[in-house]
């Protein structure tokens, strides 16, 4: 929090949602209570294993309500995945997500 430029990447964590998911909620806890949703990133630094099963369990994944309230850090909501997911990555590289979107024809 004492850099405005640091942000952090569960890029090389992801995986512990599906093979530990205990020490993956304590390590989403401390990133969302130090950092918030807004200063954490995806990258895919995966060159030997596909991501997309971690990816799927990342977006079903809840933290248990135990860490919630012993970190006092709030529930990983869709909003904050979404963030983390992409949206925080596109903010910080400047692109315009709802324009890309409409150019795609994906908007509605």
């Amino acid at each position: 929090m004492r850099y405005p430029n640091l942000y952090a990447s569960i890029g090389a964590t992801v995986n512990f949602v599906v093979r530990s998911p205990r020490v993956f909620a304590e390590t989403m806890a401390k990133l969302l209570f130090w950092c918030g949703e807004d200063k954490i990133i995806y990258g895919g630094e995966t060159p030997i294993w596909h991501p997309r099963g971690a990816l799927k369990a990342f977006w079903e994944f809840d933290l248990p309500e135990d860490i919630v309230q012993g970190y006092g850090c709030g529930q990983l909501t869709k909003e904050a995945k979404k963030k983390i997911l992409g949206l925080n990555l596109a903010r910080l590289h400047g692109f315009d997500v709802e324009e890309k979107k409409r150019s795609l024809g994906l908007a509605a």
